[in-house]
């Protein structure tokens, strides 16, 4: 996760909060999350998250709240040097995300016998008033008759060391507005397709066909010209023994979320594959 830039950008100036699911009480992309509203107030929103989940003790509007120092869930946050990427590591027993944090689901499998689901997520806040916006994953603790025990993952970045995302005005043509993801992919594994959507919108082709097209009618090579809209664009890392690869990925806004309305809720959904085997590690993503 990316660390604030400094004091005198006004880029990146949020403040961060780790928070976990209670009793599994939020599902995919948390879109029902109190901070996600447009006029809640930080105060509001911090004492609404510390009600509904379970969050690293008192929360201040002025700090990061990402470390559990006490209790079974710990968290360690650790800073790189030269970088503003930190590693941001969240160790639950099982019987925390059985008893605390997890909804339980049951279901019968003729191959498996009865199995039993638990479901929870772990997100992220960043807090800045008026833009508040909140990154979720979910997991599915699955236990079966056979005293057998997997984690699957749902995530948009499950295959991500570290992501950013920013929005774009275009001040020639206030109707071109875009938002762009970048990913840094794992060695071994190459990025395959992206899918995503705005506040629950998805971005249509004929969309990303009408943002090109504005972007070539500015006749400004300087603005956006290079830019692929709605296409992965792939740099391999400079540090070849690393193996990383960036990739982006640039879609507009859809015209149906009207500027300066409700927080932009971003989800993008990745596909991949380890180069080995041409499979997911995991069944899914």
């Amino acid at each position: 996760m990316m660390n604030r830039d400094d004091d005198t950008s006004d880029l990146n100036q949020y403040q961060r909060t780790l928070y976990l699911t209670k009793n599994g009480n939020a599902h995919a992309g948390d879109h029902e999350n109190a901070c996600l509203s447009q006029s809640v107030t930080a105060s509001s929103c911090l004492a609404q998250l510390a009600a509904a989940y379970i969050v690293p003790g008192a929360l201040s509007e002025s700090e990061d709240n990402l470390l559990f120092a006490t209790g079974s869930i710990r968290s360690t946050l650790t800073s790189h040097s030269l970088s503003l990427v930190q590693t941001l590591r969240v160790s639950i027993p099982h019987t925390t995300v059985k008893q605390l944090l997890a909804r339980e689901e049951v279901c019968t499998s003729s191959a498996f016998g009865k199995q039993t689901q638990y479901t929870f997520g772990v997100g992220v806040l960043f807090l800045l008033p008026g833009k508040n916006t909140v990154l979720f994953d979910s997991f599915e603790l699955v236990e079966n008759a056979r005293a057998q025990a997997v984690i699957q993952k749902t995530v948009s970045y499950s295959i991500a060391k570290h992501v950013s995302f920013f929005t774009e005005l275009v001040a020639p043509d206030p109707r071109i507005r875009l938002v762009s993801v970048e990913y840094l992919v794992e060695a071994g594994h190459s990025l395959q397709n992206i899918s995503a959507s705005v506040n629950g919108l998805l971005v249509s082709a004929a969309e990303c066909e009408l943002a090109s097209a504005r972007i070539l009618a500015l006749q400004d090579p300087t603005c956006l010209q290079d830019r692929p809209i709605c296409q992965m664009t792939v740099y391999e890392s400079a540090d070849s023994s690393a193996g990383y690869s960036w990739v982006t990925y640039t879609m507009p806004i859809p015209a149906a979320i009207e500027a300066g309305g409700a927080p932009s809720l971003l989800e993008s959904t990745s596909y991949t594959i380890q180069e080995s085997t041409s499979w997911p590690p995991w069944g899914y993503y």
